[in-house]
């Protein structure tokens, strides 16, 4: 396939430097501030009386163990600042997703249906298969472990694109 091909179809977006480290640190002020608390949650062991999703087939109960809870807590928080600087944007935006999918798969199974989490685990979703897409098919696959896709879009103040 012709990689010009899709460049003509899909214009390209360029940004300065400094644009997309404030547009993710916004989306990540969003994931944090929207992620429920654990005060928020039932005791350990409470039903899931309207299993949604995944929970059909997966028992999700676990996630509502302190333990496990807090766990996901300093992972969405790690994930979030390595997701802000674009560094291992494989791992940070696959973390958030997955922080997002188990938690907004309890909360519509616990009978709280919030459709915002359906939407931002979307973008993180597609997000990180971008990132990972771009780590398979790139020539350099250390390279995806240290900079972001978006660096792709992302020109210093010297570059004739970021003027």
């Amino acid at each position: 396939m012709d990689k010009r091909a899709l460049t003509e179809i899909i214009p390209r977006l360029d940004f300065a430097w400094w644009e997309t480290p404030i547009m993710r640190a916004g989306f990540a002020m969003l994931l944090l501030t929207r992620f429920p608390s654990l005060g928020s949650l039932p005791a350990p062991g409470a039903e899931l009386r309207f299993p949604n999703g995944l929970a059909n087939w997966i028992d999700f109960t676990w996630v509502l163990d302190h333990g496990v809870y807090s766990l996901i807590t300093i992972l969405l928080n790690v994930a979030a600042a390595l997701y802000i600087t674009g560094f291992a944007f494989l791992l940070s935006s696959t973390v958030l997703f997955l922080c997002y999918l188990v938690t907004g798969t309890l909360q519509n199974s616990l009978g709280s249906v919030s459709h915002y989490y359906q939407v931002m685990t979307l973008m993180l979703l597609g997000q990180a298969i971008s990132a990972w897409l771009w780590a398979a098919l790139g020539p350099d696959r250390l390279e995806a472990w240290t900079r972001s896709p978006a660096s792709l879009h992302s020109h210093h103040a010297g570059d004739s694109a970021g003027s």
